[in-house]
């Protein structure tokens, strides 16, 4: 299937498709935040029960954190969602691609 949009975030790759998002684990900062051997991960829409989103700022990135029925995800804000592996950070001008 095709994509529809994607985000290059600062630890990571969000791609969304028609049905799933994949988040991809490219660069320096992806692999030293998630681990060398992590590899993509596809989330089916149909698995999220929800979607949270921190914008970024002049001096913090934003996240955006997939919550999944089930999921183990962390609810404490950036520091935490660095390290989460359904989430992704973002620079400031991504915050209307986010959107």
């Amino acid at each position: 299937m095709p994509v529809l949009m994607t985000l290059n975030g600062v630890n990571g790759q969000l791609e969304l498709h028609e049905d799933k998002v994949i988040i991809k684990r490219k660069g320096l900062l992806a692999k030293m935040s998630q681990g060398l051997f992590k590899g993509d991960k596809s989330i089916y829409l149909k698995q999220i029960s929800g979607i949270q989103v921190k914008h970024g700022t002049s001096i913090t990135n934003g996240y955006i954190q997939f919550t999944i029925s089930g999921g183990s995800e962390s609810t404490k804000g950036l520091v935490s969602a660095s390290r989460d592996e359904n989430s992704v950070l973002f620079r400031k001008k991504d915050n209307e691609t986010v959107d």
